[in-house]
């Protein structure tokens, strides 16, 4: 995994973009993606893909899955019931 985030922050797919709907989800206390970060990676989301979203699980860490399931689980079906 570590190779790979090198190679996302040295921008290597900054041309590249999501064909396909696509969900990101983060917990608001998870410490290696702090909200002020979430907010500056994806500052305009539509740089990204046509249609790219960004959900935060309040109270919840990196394991946001773990962490908050119910939470989890009503952002996904959400985001897939549209």
């Amino acid at each position: 995994m570590l190779p790979e985030l090198a190679r996302i922050t040295r921008g290597a797919y900054r041309q590249q973009r999501f064909a396909m709907p696509t969900l990101f989800v983060f917990g608001t206390k998870d410490v290696g993606f702090p909200p002020h970060v979430v907010d500056k990676l994806f500052a305009d989301p539509s740089t990204l893909g046509r249609d790219v979203r960004v959900a935060a699980v309040p109270n919840a860490g990196h394991y946001v899955v773990d962490e908050a399931p119910n939470a989890t689980i009503k952002l996904i079906m959400d985001f897939f019931g549209e």
